[in-house]
């Protein structure tokens, strides 16, 4: 039997939806009808997906391996259940470094069918290092890695393993991995992109043309082999020309591989190139042999990212030196030319403050792409977003050159973004915010423009432990919201892995569920004053949708309502004061506006 439910409802109301323990599963606005209504009743007894163990504290997180030595994650991918694997670079033994991975359940507890110290992906001799992981569709994963057993004679070279849901190798496999791509040279900075069917495809930076590099890609299947249609070391994109570097790879969607790097192919500067693989281990013919120039222009184009457009080709995103460090796009289409409708040069994302870096993108579900990059051309470095439609020009609503997505005082540095899964995406970067060593920020933002009513203007804390954390990667858990997980230096002397779920209303440790009937909102909290909440009244100032009657509730973490008032129905704002005294005690509360069938939420913390 799943766990249970209780809900407190009446009709046409917001729905606290709780676990079996009392805690605030969600609060969601729900237009009720008789077939709705009986939906949520007769789905009380279905399992779902429970994360109520999750720290909610961002100065505690949770601890995926604190070994001696250092530690360091290189890949997260998702279980399919609302948890995570996540794998690392491991120090423990002194002498060489290896890889290993550990379980997150969508608890927020180590899996204890795993090792409690992480699994070891391989007990080769030499260091094992810059692994990739894609999920293997079964709760497991594939991860691929650099491999030094042989390095006196082949260098480094590309090894892979299955890891079970289990927390097992797969017997299937060689013990000590799959060799994917073994030569002379070097063989280095393996990503995988999954094949659909649970395997994955490699690309790596390939280095037997010492010291241009090409690019190599192979196709792993899930049975534990490189696939027989393909060379058996691998094709080999080009030629490298001046080098091939920063490979990155998105899937076509039919078990092919769209690869994107830079290249001195000119002798003069770096363009950025991409190339289509079909299924078959083949270039595609309806492409450039030697690859597709998605940019040439004189000056630099360097550190590509790339993400498929949903039909066949992809949009790519690269830091641009033409004049400054700008971020530039350009949408390449499947049939193996650039898009028309876009600037041939490249679509312009930022330019301007001149020194944009870092870019990465999530598609916006509608053939655009939503940017997100590490500008520096302004002081503090902030992160900044930007949307690019299907049609390569900015979204409906955003600013030229893009908007910060959390304006602070101090530094930042955009490390991971991932897909919300709906309307926008999830940004993580380091800060160090007070004065202190970096921490761990996030952001959703949204496809108009506007941060999540729910999250505040600054972000949300994910971890501000002693020391630094940084280098945080991510992966969704499933409910709209994301898991990360980072190097962490909060034990002085060695740096060890942590992780931390946060949902999507911003809040860390808080578990989540979607509710069926739940629709997207017209109204906001636009804002809150004083934030943290401490004595006297807090100002409310809230958006609404029409003339029609709203009100504004409050809600504490157990989902027991203990504020309700209605709101002056003004078309475009209204602003209310909500005394101290409203709060039985110190602590978190959600506030819900609804309006007709809209409702939007925002957190509150009261201090003592």
């Amino acid at each position: 039997m799943g766990r249970k439910f209780g809900f407190s409802f009446s009709w046409k109301r917001v729905l606290p939806v709780l676990s079996a323990t009392g805690q605030l599963l969600r609060l969601t606005w729900i237009p009720f009808t008789a077939p709705t209504l009986l939906t949520i009743i007769l789905s009380v007894g279905l399992p779902v997906t429970s994360f109520a163990d999750w720290p909610g504290n961002p100065l505690t997180n949770l601890a995926v391996c604190f070994e001696p030595e250092l530690q360091a994650p290189s890949a997260i991918v998702p279980d399919g259940s609302g948890g995570a694997i996540v794998v690392w670079i491991d120090g423990r033994s002194t002498t060489t470094y290896e890889t290993y991975a550990q379980h997150i359940l969508s608890s927020g507890q180590l899996d204890p069918d795993w090792s409690p110290t992480g699994l070891l992906v391989t007990t080769a001799s030499g260091t094992q290092s810059w692994a990739s992981a894609v999920s293997d569709l079964q709760g497991g994963a594939i991860v691929a890695w650099q491999d030094e057993r042989d390095y006196s004679s082949t260098g480094i070279d590309l090894y892979a393993h299955h890891i079970l849901a289990s927390g097992a190798l797969d017997p299937l496999w060689p013990a000590e991995g799959l060799p994917v791509a073994v030569g002379e040279g070097g063989q280095v900075s393996v990503v995988l992109v999954p094949d659909g069917a649970g395997g994955a495809l490699a690309v790596w930076a390939n280095y037997e043309s010492w010291p241009s590099p090409g690019t190599g890609v192979q196709h792993i299947l899930l049975s534990g082999s490189v696939d027989p249609s393909w060379p058996d070391s691998g094709l080999t994109l080009g030629p490298p020309g001046n080098g091939q570097y920063n490979q990155v790879a998105c899937s076509d969607s039919a078990g092919g591989i769209l690869v994107a790097w830079h290249e001195g192919r000119n002798n003069l500067d770096y363009d950025i190139l991409a190339q289509h693989v079909l299924a078959n281990g083949q270039i595609d013919p309806d492409w450039p042999v030697t690859g597709l120039t998605a940019s040439g222009v004189p000056g630099d184009q360097v550190e590509p990212a790339i993400v498929a457009d949903g039909a066949g080709g992809a949009i790519i995103v690269w830091t641009d030196e033409r004049a400054g460090y700008d971020v530039y796009g350009q949408h390449i289409r499947a049939s193996g030319d650039l898009d028309p409708a876009w600037p041939p040069t490249g679509a312009i994302v930022s330019m301007g403050l001149e020194n944009a870096s870092t870019a990465c993108l999530v598609a916006d579900g509608t053939g655009g792409a939503l940017v997100s990059w590490t500008e520096s051309g302004v002081t503090p470095n902030q992160v900044y977003a930007m949307r690019i439609t299907a049609a390569g020009v900015p979204g409906p609503g955003w600013p030229a050159n893009g908007k910060s997505v959390a304006p602070s005082a101090s530094d930042q540095y955009l490390q991971s973004m991932i897909s919300d899964g709906t309307s926008g995406a999830l940004l993580f970067w380091q800060e160090a915010r007070g004065g202190s060593g970096p921490d761990i920020y996030a952001q959703r933002i949204l496809l108009n423009s506007h941060i999540h009513s729910a999250w505040t203007v600054g972000g949300t804390p994910v971890s501000t432990a002693i020391n630094n954390q940084w280098q945080a990667i991510a992966t969704t858990d499933g409910a709209h919201g994301a898991i990360a997980t980072w190097q962490d230096f909060r034990a002085a002397g060695e740096s060890d892995v942590y992780a931390q779920r946060v949902d999507q209303f911003g809040v860390i440790g808080s578990p989540t569920v979607d509710v069926p009937g739940a629709r997207e909102v017209d109204v906001a909290i636009a804002s809150l004053s004083p934030v943290p909440f401490q004595r006297g009244s807090m100002i409310a100032r809230v958006t609404l949708a029409s003339t029609a009657p709203a009100e504004l509730s409050v809600f504490d973490v157990r989902g027991r309502q203990v504020y309700r008032e209605a709101i002056s129905a003004r078309l475009g704002g209204s602003e209310t004061r909500i005394a101290r005294s409203v709060f039985p005690a110190a602590g978190v509360y959600m506030l819900v506006l609804r309006q007709a069938a809209d409702a939007a939420m925002a957190k509150v913390v009261v201090l003592p």
